[in-house]
């Protein structure tokens, strides 16, 4: 038995099942559970850190983009059918991310009453017969190496007061930093290296360019309440971060925040559509500003062919017509993409003149662009780029 249901716990729940009678996981809440590719084989990150998603993140209405992908879910498996649909929100969480779990997935949620010597009982009066039970419910996390102990207190419910969620912001830890204690929806690493050159520009400045004491403790507070408003509460959400986002909020004090899109989108059309479009990839931040890299922007270009290319030669097959893509198959597929464009460069054409047309409301201001935002949001999640 496996109590929670968190990323851990369901690799393990996996794993077991090839080997062990039975594996039951117990859940409190359930859990929003998806893929770690995209309906078209790509991967989720590569897909889903964009600007552009980013952009429609912040521009859609929040209950818009939760219903977008709690269907996007259901599509894939029936969270009420398997018992695993949660009572919050998809972004109120810290997702579940697992390819084989609904495979094996045979009875619905369950919650542990007590357990005795030889059972395991839960509330609706079944027994089982557990060998081990594994307690996958999250992490604490510390420092109790550090000494004098103290300079960087967390309470019991895992609150950490980290200015940037880095530097602890009391004088006597001055010099002191953390990298890599974010829990992100992506990748840790290029956040853990943009924390390092966040650090290593605050060292080169003096750190009395940082903010005094009071003034960290405030962006500490603000952070804190937004966490609290946007997830449920729980111990696991404390060092949650939106991963483009910080990665801009680092950036800019840096000073290698990625080219302006707007300027470059007339001399470079293709590369600021890529930039737009594309995975948010840690070469981005290497474009300009300090420690600049001259091969940045062809590393970058070469990302679809990095992503796709292992994909194809892991394996061969032979070349028959029922292998083929059918020309009615390309035909619909072109006819498809052609007529959601046009659709969409319609609705975008009509919500800017609305928006520029002074003798319309605000309200009809605001439905034209809540219509431009949320068809660029079924545009670009329905003819996905790369």
């Amino acid at each position: 038995m496996l109590v929670g249901i968190g990323n851990s716990s369901l690799d393990i729940a996996v794993e077991l099942a090839g080997i062990a009678k039975n594996v039951v996981i117990s859940t409190r809440r359930g859990t929003w559970l998806f893929n770690r590719i995209t309906q078209k084989g790509l991967p989720y990150d590569v897909v889903y850190q964009s600007r552009f998603y980013d952009w429609l993140m912040r521009t859609v209405p929040w209950s818009i983009a939760n219903d977008f992908h709690e269907w996007r879910m259901q599509q894939r498996t029936d969270h009420d059918l398997y018992g695993l649909r949660p009572p919050h929100r998809f972004f109120q969480q810290h997702p579940a991310v697992n390819d084989a779990l609904t495979n094996l997935l045979a009875s619905g949620r369950d919650d542990i009453n007590y357990i005795d010597e030889y059972c395991v009982y839960t509330k609706d009066g079944r027994c089982y017969q557990m060998d081990v039970i594994i307690l996958c419910t999250g992490y604490s996390f510390g420092f109790p190496f550090i000494k004098p102990s103290g300079l960087i207190p967390v309470t019991e419910d895992n609150q950490v007061d980290l200015y940037k969620l880095i530097l602890p912001p009391s004088p006597s830890a001055k010099g002191l930093a953390v990298i890599g204690l974010v829990q992100p929806i992506g990748s840790v690493s290029p956040i853990a290296e943009m924390q390092a050159r966040w650090v290593t520009s605050i060292l080169a400045k003096g750190l009395n360019s940082l903010p005094n004491e009071t003034q960290m403790r405030e962006e500490i507070a603000y952070r804190r309440e937004r966490m609290r408003r946007q997830y449920f509460e729980s111990a696991k959400h404390t060092i949650q971060v939106q991963y483009l986002p910080y990665m801009d909020e680092l950036a800019e004090q840096i000073g290698c925040s990625p080219p302006n899109i707007k300027k470059i989108l007339w001399k470079e059309p293709s590369f600021a559509l890529r930039l737009l479009f594309g995975p948010n990839v840690p070469y981005i931040y290497r474009l300009q500003g300090p420690n600049t890299w001259a091969d940045a922007r062809k590393v970058i270009e070469g990302v679809p062919y990095r992503v796709k290319t292992p994909l194809k030669q892991r394996f061969r097959i032979a070349k028959n017509r029922n292998t083929k893509k059918g020309l009615a198959d390309s035909f619909f597929d072109y006819s498809m993409t052609k007529c959601l464009a046009l659709y969409f460069t319609i609705i975008f054409g009509v919500g800017v003149w609305l928006f520029g047309n002074q003798t319309f409301s605000f309200i009809l201001h605001s439905v034209a662009i809540i219509l431009v935002a949320f068809m660029g949001y079924i545009f670009y999640f329905d003819v996905s780029w790369l």
